[in-house]
């Protein structure tokens, strides 16, 4: 009930996106920004993963729990993409 309650609040303000569905948007493009740097460098098993958690984010409608999960899997690869020196942010 509060979450409705809350939507309407934010339709009357102008601003229909709560901030989950916001940071799911940013963390989806974050994804697609990694993607592009390690298509250049060739590592395939990289890239498949990266799809992999992008066919996940656009699969689901935002929950704070795949949220969550997805944001480790992101910060784990740009941990090992930083190792390999392709990528730097």
């Amino acid at each position: 009930m509060n979450e409705i309650r809350y939507k309407i609040i934010l339709n009357m303000a102008g601003n229909p996106k709560t901030e989950l569905e916001e940071d799911w948007q940013e963390l989806i493009q974050r994804f697609k920004v990694l993607r592009y740097r390690v298509a250049s460098s060739g590592n395939k098993d990289i890239l498949i993963e990266i799809s992999q958690q992008e066919k996940v984010l656009t699969a689901n409608n935002p929950s704070k729990k795949v949220y969550r999960s997805v944001r480790k899997k992101l910060t784990e690869l740009e941990e090992i993409i930083r190792g390999l020196g392709g990528y730097s942010r």
